[in-house]
Parts: C-alpha cells; structure tokens; sequence
C-alpha cells in the first residue's frame, strides 16, 4: 500500500502513563508497535487494558519523540494525585526512544532562508541526483516518503512527522519560494509548489533510518535516502522544478539551472 498525497490527519503524540503507587511509566514498546505499524497504539484504552490501569487513578502525558524527552507535558490541566517533578523525572528515567520508536533519528529542524546559502559548482551533479531520484518515481517522493516512514516508525509517526515538520516548513517557505518564481503558467505554478512538496518530503526522510523499508537502496539513485537534497537543503539551498528549469533558491534570490541532465531511469518504481 502506498499512502496517498491526502494521506494524513492530526498528529499522534506518544502517550505515557504514571500511576502515584507506581515507580516506573508505562508505553507502548517497539517490539509491540512492530507488530502492527498501522495501529493507533498510543491511546488511554491501549494501555489500561495492556497494563491493568484504572483510567480514574493515572495521568497520561503526551510526548513528541521527535523532540527530546524533556519536552513530555508535566503539567496536568485536572491532576488525580500529587506527583513532583522529582518523581516524575525518576519514573521517566529509563523511557528513550531506542525503546519505542528506534527508526527516529531527532535532530534541529533546518529552515533554509535563515541560512546564508551560497550554491556552488558541485551543486549542479546534486541536482542531477535529485532530479534522476524524483523523475524515477514520478514525482511521487511525498507518497513514498510517507509510507516508507509509516512501515519503520508505524503510522502514528508518519503524521507526526508530517504536521510538524512538513507542513511547518511548508508553511513558512511557500510563499517565499513562489515569490522568487518568475512563473508565466498555471502548469509552471502547479509544478513548482509540487517539486518544492517533494523536496520537503525528501528532508522529512532524513529524520527516520528508513533501512527497514521496502523502497531502501532499490537504486543507486532511487533509493531513499535522497542525501544530495538534503545536503542542499541543510546548506541554505531549495531546489525547485517548473517542468521546465529547475531553479536553486536561497534566502538572497533564485538562480535558474537551464541544462540539468535528466536521463531515463531504467529503474522506475512506477508505469
């Protein structure tokens, strides 16, 4: 199954719960999640029937696992009993994410125009690569990032990652790509707002160890991870696409690439 580009809803924190007799937390594990990627795990019902909680006397916590541990909700809106922070930190002491989502690799979230970008020589054979990779697989990189993040962090994850890390950027640099664009079509339009999603999709990758995939090393160049993307991208540079010229954006303007090589890919994922 590959998720389509409407594939999403809200995001799913990871759900923690404490109990004031209890000296440990409770979540949901790898070795359970694996079983069922596309599972809804984290929910108070999953783990009072899994661990014999009483819903009236534990506080569940939600984390986001692609930002540290310290960012887990201490605070309770309706608290059921007393619980410090001391204790709290004590009881969380042993949760990492080894433990329940492996495939994530948490890092700082790059936005490319607060980088002083500067394209280079060598950036022509990046674009190259990226440009083989995304025509490989139509233009479909959104759809196969999404599930291949799906298949190694579960479903969940996938979400996660797309609200908060996909559509933030997205958000922020649309705009200011298309108005670097000088655009004389809606198709050229169209086509370069897709081009940045899938470039966006690409950057989204490089937060998972995606080995465990299906779509990993299908290709030299098909294959996620897409690594000249994202070496561009955490230099300050965007790469977009008008179905006609690609262009390499930073934060200082746009600077149109009019003789990149696009060879046919004998390696297609789709026909």
């Amino acid at each position: 199954m590959i998720l389509g580009k409407a594939f999403y809803n809200r995001g799913h924190y990871i759900k923690i719960a404490t109990t004031a007799r209890s000296k440990k937390a409770y979540y949901i594990d790898w070795e359970l999640r694996k079983t069922d990627t596309y599972r809804e795990w984290d929910t108070e019902e999953e783990l009072c029937g899994r661990f014999g909680l009483d819903p009236e006397k534990t506080h569940f916590r939600m984390w986001n696992p692609l930002k540290p541990l310290s960012n887990v909700i201490y605070n309770m809106d309706k608290p059921l009993f007393k619980e410090s922070t001391v204790a709290l930190e004590r009881k969380l002491k042993n949760v990492t994410i080894d433990k329940i989502i492996p495939a994530i690799r948490p890092k700082s979230i790059v936005y490319p125009f607060d980088i002083d970008g500067v394209f280079e020589p060598a950036d022509r054979n990046n674009i190259e690569q990226w440009a083989y990779s995304a025509e490989a697989v139509d233009w479909r990189v959104d759809e196969i990032v999404k599930t291949a993040i799906a298949e190694v962090a579960g479903i969940d994850t996938m979400q996660m990652a797309w609200l908060d890390i996909h559509f933030e950027i997205w958000r922020r640099m649309k705009g200011a790509v298309s108005d670097q664009c000088n655009l004389k079509s809606r198709g050229q339009y169209h086509m370069t707002e897709h081009s940045l999603f899938c470039a966006l999709a690409a950057y989204v990758s490089s937060f998972f160890d995606l080995s465990g995939s299906r779509f990993y090393n299908r290709g030299a160049r098909t294959s996620i991870p897409y690594e000249a993307l994202v070496a561009m991208w955490n230099r300050g540079i965007v790469i977009t696409y008008d179905g006609c010229v690609w262009s390499a954006h930073t934060k200082t303007g746009c600077k149109r690439i009019n003789d990149i090589e696009l060879r046919p890919s004998t390696e297609r994922l789709f026909t």
